[in-house]
């Protein structure tokens, strides 16, 4: 099966799909040292893409006029900065 979200499509480095997805689960960390896709990241390259990821969903958050999709960015964004707070410094992935 494939899902394509096509508001989102782009050409990328496949962990740029699934280190979101794995932002808003109990034990990220866990996730990510354990999935083949994201297990052998650099710890700089993780913290850069939540990092990113994060303020695009905020400024969406912010810009929105749609008060749903706002309120779905705003929660996606504090998911990722949750995630990258809490990331050690001594990270595996």
């Amino acid at each position: 099966m494939w899902i394509v979200d096509w508001a989102h499509a782009w050409v990328g480095p496949a962990y740029c799909d699934v280190l979101p997805l794995m932002a808003g689960g109990n034990d990220p960390e866990a996730l990510c040292a354990a999935n083949p896709l994201t297990r052998d990241l650099p710890p700089s390259v993780v913290d850069g893409f939540l990092a990113a990821h994060a303020g695009f969903l905020v400024r969406l958050a912010l810009q929105a006029s749609d008060p749903s999709l706002s309120a779905a960015a705003a929660s996606l964004g504090r998911a990722s900065l949750a995630w990258l707070a809490r990331r050690p410094y001594s990270a595996t992935c």
